[in-house]
């Protein structure tokens, strides 16, 4: 009889539990059986994208007829759906440097945007690092009562930079943090209370970070080596022909500037 329930929608159609938790089923099988043909080379990259963001329009789906039933006759796996849709944000950051104690104890930190804050922030997120390591996502946010497993983050625009604030941290996790994946300290921004400030605020001093220098050196690489082979690469290249010798001196120069550079993106 719960199965039976039927869900009625404004253009006509109705559609009961049990079709909908089979599609479901259906859905999660051809999921599968995609991953097996991508894994054994029976499926291309883009075809392997294409089927995933299919599997993920259903799920969306399915998930908006389900919300309009009844909940205490849905399904258990039908109901933890709506929580599993939540969009992946990557973000230059890694837990494991940053964040030690949210992967080690689980603590949740406030996160939320720092601007924008006119805009209503209508997508579910739950953020990932750049790291290699499975653990590097934040999947549990600070909210009233029980933590959340999702932040509410605003639409992403295209070429546009979006910045989030990670509080309460302090100079604690700081010295926990153990260089992970060559990362490097973030710069710092000493901020105080300053009434006579326009902003309320002022910034006494920046301290910088880490450097790509700085973190080859102590992962005990010579950044004098690296140029010096990266330079006789370059002259072989010129000498073949391969490349021109402004374009050598180009590239020779931009390595230079690099190991200078932040471990971080930044923008250009």
């Amino acid at each position: 009889h719960e199965m039976s329930e039927e869900v009625r929608f404004g253009n006509g159609k109705s559609y009961n539990l049990g079709q909908l938790l089979e599609a479901y089923h259906d859905a999660i099988e051809e999921r599968r059986h995609a991953e097996t043909l991508f894994t054994y080379g029976y499926m291309s990259l883009s075809e392997k994208a294409h089927a995933e963001r299919l599997y993920w329009t259903i799920c969306t789906d399915i998930n908006a007829r389900v919300q309009a039933a009844n909940p205490e006759r849905v399904p258990a796996e039908l109901g933890e759906l709506d929580e599993h849709l939540v969009d992946q944000v990557l973000c230059d950051f890694s837990v494991f440097q940053s964040l030690t104690d949210h992967w080690s104890i689980h603590q949740c930190f406030p996160i939320l945007p720092i601007h924008r804050l006119d805009e209503y922030p209508s997508r579910r997120c739950r953020l990932d690092d750049l790291t290699c390591d499975s653990f590097g996502t934040i999947e549990q946010f600070a909210a009233p009562g029980e933590p959340a497993n999702f932040l509410n983050l605003h639409p992403l625009v295209p070429d546009e930079q979006y910045y989030l604030g990670v509080f309460l941290t302090g100079a604690y996790q700081d010295s926990l943090a153990d260089y992970h994946n060559l990362f490097g300290t973030v710069a710092e921004a000493h901020v105080v209370e300053d009434e006579t400030d326009p902003d309320g605020f002022s910034i006494r001093r920046v301290v910088p970070g880490s450097t790509v220098k700085s973190m080859l050196e102590r992962a005990r690489y010579r950044a004098s080596d690296i140029l010096r082979s990266i330079d006789a690469q370059i002259d072989g290249e010129v000498k073949s022909g391969t490349l021109q010798a402004d374009e050598g001196s180009v590239l020779s120069d931009r390595f230079r500037s690099m190991l200078e550079e932040s471990t971080y993106l930044e923008t250009l």
